[in-house]
Parts: structure tokens; C-alpha cells; sequence
């Protein structure tokens, strides 16, 4: 964590020291850096949808040891989308619809969910991409 000259440390914010647990905050962070190594466009040069990114993420936090995540397909504003669920409490959308950053991990306070309504599980997941995400993410979210 960088010092601002005079003034110490820079400001983490209200939730990630009072509402989150350091665990939680972790996860966010090697989330965020997971995204971040993905690509935009499969290898056919298809965009990535967020169907496959939050079960590569799904994949991967399981890999450092995550517990309690689950994977919901549904819908997010007017969109069909997918997200995860933590320790039963918390969204963490690994491709935010119509918000950025993209990553974000979301309390459930004064509404902040009511965007997210779960549906029925996709018949379309594409295996191959989820796989080729989960290769390319580590490479970015492995400490």
C-alpha cells in the first residue's frame, strides 16, 4: 500500500475494513487480478461472455482454496447473466453488466442486489473457453 506524502495510507474505504472479512478482500483482489489477464475475445474471436468468466473464476478460486462459492445463472438489469455467490452472503460479479469497474463484490444492503435475479442453470456453457479463461487468468490472478 503506497503512502500519500503527509498523510499515511491510502484510503481502503468504509466496507473493506469494516463490512469484509481480510479473506473476502483477498478474494476480490486475486478476482480482480484473474480478470484482468483474460481476454476479450475467445480463440475464434468471439467476445467472452460472462457466462464462462464467472465459471473460470468459479474454477480458480476453488484452486486457492474458496469456499463456498457458488455459480448463478439469471438475470442482471435486462440481461441474461451469471455471477457468484459467496459464503452465501455476498455477489461477486466477475463481468458487471452496465457498471465498471468489471469486477465487483457486492453487499446485500439498501437494494444492491435487487438487480440480480437467479434463473434456471444455462445448457450453453461453452467447456472450451472456460477452460482456455481459467489458463490465461491464473497467469494473472496466481500470487
Amino acid at each position: 500500500m503506497a503512502a500519500v506524502e503527509g498523510w499515511g495510507l491510502i484510503m481502503k474505504g468504509y466496507t473493506s475494513t469494516h463490512c469484509l472479512s481480510p479473506r473476502e478482500v483477498e478474494i476480490f483482489e486475486l478476482v480482480t487480478a484473474f480478470v484482468a489477464a483474460l481476454p476479450e475475445r475467445d480463440r475464434e474471436g468471439v467476445p467472452v461472455r460472462c457466462h464462462e468468466v464467472a465459471r473460470a473464476v468459479a474454477r480458480y478460486l476453488d484452486l486457492v482454496g474458496a469456499v463456498g462459492v457458488q455459480v448463478v445463472d439469471g438475470r442482471c438489469f435486462a440481461a441474461e447473466h451469471t455471477w457468484l455467490v459467496l459464503g452465501g452472503r455476498l455477489i461477486l460479479d466477475t463481468y458487471a453488466v452496465a457498471r465498471l469497474p468489471v469486477v465487483q463484490l457486492i453487499l446485500p444492503w439498501f437494494g444492491s442486489v435487487e438487480p440480480y435475479q437467479a434463473g434456471a442453470a444455462r445448457t450453453d456453457i461453452n467447456e472450451g473457453v472456460v477452460t482456455m479463461l481459467c489458463a490465461r487468468g491464473s497467469k494473472g490472478g496466481m500470487q
